[in-house]
């Protein structure tokens, strides 16, 4: 619940492709950048970038050079790195392009010394200084949520909770003295679900309670309440008040239609589903059938469609409405190819998912090597950013070049063949509808799911017994195949390992690791997250929906899970999953590890997965748990 909670805050929603979204640290210069390369990899990448120099290794003279060169088409670049490296030169900014200015912004606005300092350089007294000096109400909120941030971050307890308690005083002060007022409204509806919320995390929910009680009660019919009902809907289920929360869900649903309000941290699929699966926990079979079959016909997303639908039908076939049930499992294996709950419809059907050799599709989308949509200047840009191994900013140049889904593809199959990068190909795939992702994945799934590193991965396959599939469906979702990722929580390279944690299992599986950046060699990243999956494959005892539990959010989160949730299904299971990102993660794993063994066998019909199926509760080992971190 904690993740829970904090995903709540934060106003985040993840999606399956969202886990790879990380912060991207740019290659080191010089011979470290040599001695990070994998041994053995062959790729179109190398063979493009091997005959040009990397931008990042340039001389000043060269940068110098480059950026007065007319033909050179990162002429801008250049001169925008000679700016910020080279003594005594200055680029003139205004021979950029537009396009340039929205490719390079990130490194424009290192340069710009008029920004105000960032939060992280200011201190816990800056801040206090800023909220006291403070003159209007806007200046104010900006000053209260920065302070309590910097207080969470630096661990400051109870500086924290005052200054959240304060920041509720003031902005319920502020609406006494401008009654009706928009602006003090919502500034008192924020302040009071930070107040709520922070009582929630400490475990107080009555005082928590009380707070959102008392401000429905100061904000009728002023605003949306919607976010309050939500709140109070999901405290409910806490403490198992099942009715409680399901009204508190209708509450928000009706409060979402009347208001439209914006900027929720939830959707009405959300609480849609929220209500459904009380209903079909509580095995309330006809409430629960009506309710998501609402959801499924309400729902604009493909996933949540599907996913309302799969547990249509199980709520059909309780009702005894096998023939019903049936047919809508049937339409899902139809209708959603590449999702997971396409997928494990075959599994409740007792069908083989078919071969990939015979699968049938029309070709219809405009597939175009040689990016004929894009001009003279923007090709060049786009391919020399890969050619001079700025694969960076290529990945951000996709979607400001490609107008439209069908040129975001194009581009991304092109990034991906020539400078092996994924993740935009990955991410517009999942947009693409049914009959779309069947071509394009008939036609480049080489690409959809990569094999780079090969060698090692095998090798490692052989010594721990962990399937190839397996490995590649883990570093396909932790970081895209981009061996320089390093996400929130300092998890590093392909396989997103901790530091901490691959100190250890460097000792214990003689590894040479001597640092955090060797987790950035794709030869040493793999190797321990290899030996990782090994250890938990081993303490849960095989079962895979645990493995890819505990290798997202920690042994010990999952350790909680299986003490506190009675469960006697392993589907049932992962969506009670209370990490939402834990819960994509899973099924993710399990769809990635279901198509690379099809890829391997496309003449072969294959069952889902069993290992994410079968119910094996294994004995918690501290031994091990206590090597992992959660990387949430």
């Amino acid at each position: 619940m904690r993740t829970e909670k904090k995903i709540l805050i934060t106003g985040l929603l993840i999606f399956f492709s969202q886990s790879c979204q990380s912060k991207l640290i740019k290659p080191a210069t010089g011979s470290h950048e040599a001695a990070l390369a994998p041994a053995a990899v062959t790729s179109p990448a190398a063979r493009i970038t091997s005959s040009n120099p990397s931008m990042i290794e340039m001389s000043c003279d060269q940068l110098i050079e480059k950026a007065g060169d007319a033909k050179f088409s990162l002429k801008g670049l250049a001169g925008i790195r000679a700016h910020k490296n080279c003594k005594n030169f200055k680029y003139d900014f205004k021979e950029l392009s537009e396009i340039e200015k929205r490719i390079y912004a990130e490194e424009i606005e290192e340069l710009d010394l008029t920004k105000p300092s960032p939060l992280a350089k200011l201190t816990i007294t800056e801040l206090k200084k800023n909220l006291k000096s403070a003159v209007t109400a806007i200046e104010k909120m900006k000053a209260y949520r920065q302070l309590r941030s910097k207080q969470k971050s630096a661990g400051l307890r109870n500086d924290f909770l005052k200054s959240t308690a304060d920041l509720f005083n003031w902005a319920k002060a502020e609406l006494k003295k401008i009654k009706k007022d928009q602006e003090a409204a919502q500034r008192f509806y924020e302040a009071a679900q930070l107040f709520a919320r922070t009582y929630w995390t400490e475990g107080r929910l009555q005082q928590a309670d009380q707070i959102l009680t008392e401000t429905l009660r100061d904000l009728k019919n002023l605003t949306s309440v919607a976010e309050i009902y939500f709140i109070q809907g999901r405290m409910a289920e806490e403490v198992g008040d099942f009715d409680t929360a399901v009204s508190y869900y209708d509450l928000c649903l009706e409060d979402m239609k009347k208001w439209s309000p914006k900027n929720l941290s939830f959707t009405a699929d959300r609480i849609q589903w929220l209500k459904s699966w009380i209903l079909y926990k509580n095995r309330r079979w006809t409430e629960a059938e009506k309710s998501f079959a609402a959801l499924a016909a309400s729902t604009v997303e493909n996933s949540e469609r599907s996913r309302a639908s799969f547990y249509q039908a199980r709520t059909l076939k309780e009702l005894d409405k096998k023939e019903e049930s049936k047919k809508i499992l049937e339409k899902l294996t139809q209708d959603d190819f590449f999702g997971y709950y396409g997928l494990v419809s075959y599994h409740e059907l007792g069908k083989k998912i078919p071969a990939l050799s015979k699968l049938k599709y029309e070709k219809k989308f405009p597939f175009d090597k040689e990016l004929s949509f894009l001009g003279a200047s923007e090709k060049n840009i786009f391919q020399d950013l890969i050619r001079y191994q700025e694969v960076d900013l290529a990945e951000r140049a996709v979607p400001i070049l490609s107008k439209g889904l069908e040129k975001q593809i194009n581009l991304s199959i092109y990034l991906a063949e020539n400078g092996q990068r994924f993740l935009p190909l990955f991410a517009s795939f999942t947009k693409l509808s049914n009959e779309t992702k069947i071509e394009v994945f008939m036609k480049h799934m080489d690409l959809i799911f990569p094999q780079p590193y090969l060698d090692q991965v095998k090798i490692m396959s052989a010594k721990t017994n962990i399937p190839t599939s397996l490995i590649y469906s883990i570093i396909k979702q932790e970081s895209a195949f981009n061996s320089k990722t390093r996400s929130h929580a300092d998890a590093m390279g392909l396989m997103q390992m901790i530091p901490r944690l691959a100190k250890q299992l460097s000792k214990k599986f003689e590894v040479p690791y001597a640092k955090p950046e060797d987790l950035y060699n794709p030869e040493i990243n793999i190797q321990l997250g290899t030996y990782e999956l090994m250890e938990q494959v081993r303490k849960q005892d095989g079962q895979l929906t645990f493995v890819a539990a505990a290798y997202n959010a920690g042994p010990r989160a999952l350790s909680g899970w299986l003490k506190t949730k009675k469960f006697d299904d392993t589907l049932e299971f992962i969506e009670d999953i209370p990490y939402e990102e834990t819960r994509t993660y899973v099924k993710i794993i399990a769809r990635n590890k279901l198509f690379y063994e099809r890829i391997s066998k496309r003449d072969d019909e294959h069952d889902f997965p069993i290992e994410f199926l079968k119910l094996n509760v294994a004995k918690q080992d501290e031994s091990v748990t206590s090597l992992t971190e959660p990387k949430q």
